[in-house]
């Protein structure tokens, strides 16, 4: 079951970057409060991706959530230290490896131009961090 907020049920924008974002969690679920900051970076990457291709005007500025848009900005770094970037997730997806499975170490491995404080931002846990 994927639940959007009240604001999503008269507002075109925001439904389908709430949706874009719980779908993608649906297609790789951590089952818990699990999700790192690169899933959730990677979950709020795709959900302006995907707004965007709808033709919707959307900046990373709609992210009201101050953590939420540090995450994004963090998944951003990837992208670009390596524009590769979405190859290399699909290079670990493949293998049945999570992204929040991922710590720095691994990071650093996937991604060799990411700076050692991005990885391990990206590695800790989103929902006990503040």
């Amino acid at each position: 079951i994927i639940q959007l907020t009240k604001r999503a049920a008269h507002n075109e924008k925001e439904a389908l970057f709430q949706l874009s974002h719980e779908v993608f969690h649906s297609l790789i679920p951590t089952g818990g409060n699990d999700a790192t900051f690169f899933e959730e970076g990677l979950a709020t990457y795709f959900s302006i991706t995907a707004t965007r291709k709808t033709g919707i005007d959307i900046t990373p500025n709609y992210i009201a959530s101050k953590k939420y848009r540090k995450a994004y900005n963090l998944v951003k770094a990837v992208y670009q230290a390596h524009p590769d970037a979405g190859k290399r997730i699909t290079a670990f997806r493949k293998k049945g490896i999570h992204p929040s499975a991922l710590n720095r170490k691994h990071l650093m491995t996937i991604f060799p131009k990411l700076s050692p404080s991005i990885a391990k931002q990206l590695a800790r846990k989103f929902k006990t961090s503040r």
